[in-house]
């Protein structure tokens, strides 16, 4: 847990000294995006090879269903609020 802390506090600290540089930055964007969605592919290749995770689906049932798709509605809304309220001119 300290390593991550560590790495965040170590990014922000960089953030500031390079807050000036657009072009590095603008780079940085783009990394960030594509590692993000390479996570979220792996960790869909995890849950999808492991066959103790696929058996319990039909356990797990519409709870899980609707919590998931409640947690993404609500991200989505928030994402969106917070987007309009400090990131619009």
């Amino acid at each position: 847990m300290i390593q991550a802390i560590l790495v965040i506090v170590a990014g922000i600290a960089a953030g500031f000294f390079l807050k000036e540089r657009e072009k590095i930055l603008s780079g940085f964007e783009k990394v960030s995006s594509v590692t993000i969605y390479l996570l979220l592919f792996l960790m869909g290749l995890s849950v999808g090879t492991n066959s103790t995770v696929l058996s319990s689906f039909p356990k797990v049932g519409k709870i899980a269903i609707v919590l998931t798709f409640g947690a993404l509605g609500g991200s989505i809304f928030f994402s969106y609020i917070v987007d309009r309220l400090f990131f619009k001119e």
